[in-house]
């Protein structure tokens, strides 16, 4: 997954903000990124668009804790598309411009249409230059 943002000072880090297509207000969908991972190579970048790289295993449902200490960021999208593959569900649901591919695990019980609270693991995203696609962090 391929997602626009805009990269924002937030607090004692940085930000990554997805304007969310889902919300009628506009609202920006607000991702943190991870305060030990490359920050002085985002210093100078603020304010520029960027390319946010998520895998679709980057993704949970909320109620599954991740393998992890880390907890990840949660964030609540509309299903557009289920797709059962046997071993996994491949969800399809719209952040910001962009629509984003989920694997789930295969007792999820989510349908198309329906809203569900995910947590995405910010510890594994990739940024990249939005002009060149060059990796950033």
């Amino acid at each position: 997954n391929f997602i626009p943002v805009t990269l924002v000072s937030g607090g004692d880090g940085y930000v990554l903000r997805v304007l969310d297509g889902d919300d009628p207000t506009g609202a920006p969908l607000e991702l943190p990124w991870p305060a030990e991972r490359d920050a002085q190579a985002l210093q100078a970048r603020v304010g520029e668009r960027l390319i946010l790289g998520l895998r679709p295993e980057h993704f949970v449902e909320d109620e599954t804790r991740m393998e992890t200490s880390f907890d990840g960021t949660r964030l609540e999208v509309m299903a557009t598309v289920v797709e059962p593959t046997g071993a996994d569900i491949l969800l399809q649901a719209t952040l910001g411009e962009t629509e984003a591919t989920m694997r789930l695990g295969p007792k999820s019980r989510v349908a198309a249409g329906e809203r569900v609270a995910l947590r995405v693991d910010m510890s594994r995203a990739v940024l990249f230059e939005a002009t060149s696609q060059r990796r950033v962090a």
